[in-house]
Order: structure tokens, then sequence, then C-alpha cells
């Protein structure tokens, strides 16, 4: 199963492969893992990654490709509400 989510800093947004995992399993994994380098952004913080990426828990994706395709769709939205707004 595959989720997206947004980093917090820069805005990229992401796609985890979360496999089996429940949610609660997620949330100790991002509580307990190492930041490193922004997969999006490409910098580099310290801490947990919990304090990085905010998960989005709805909807789930059967594929990756599917859960890009929804991260491409949010995208173009945000980008349209800045060409109409701006």
């Amino acid at each position: 199963m595959f989720l997206t989510g947004q980093c917090k800093k820069c805005g990229g947004r992401v796609v985890f492969d979360i496999g089996d995992m429940t949610n609660e399993e997620v949330e100790a994994y991002l509580k307990t893992s190492d930041f490193g380098e922004c997969r999006i952004g490409y910098h580099v913080e310290l801490g947990k990654k919990d304090a990085y990426y905010r998960i989005n828990w709805y909807p789930a994706f059967p594929t990756v490709d599917a859960a890009k395709a929804h991260n491409a769709a949010l995208q173009e939205a945000v980008n349209q509400n800045i060409r109409v707004g701006g």
C-alpha cells in the first residue's frame, strides 16, 4: 500500500511505500527514524522523520503510480490556484 505525504519544510510531495504496516506502525517508524535528506527538496535536516513529513492517511493507493498521479493532480491544482489568484 502507498500513502502520499508532504515535506513540512519545503512542501515537496512524497510517496511512502508502507507495505502492510498499520497506521500505528508507520507513526512509530517515523518517530524513530532519522530524517537525513528530503527526497524531493534535497535539503538535509537533523531530527526524526515525523518532524518533517506530513502523512496523508486517506486515500491509500494500491500502486506507486496511482499515488504519484494523485500527487501530480494535487500539485496541478495548487499551480492553477496560483495562476488564477496571482
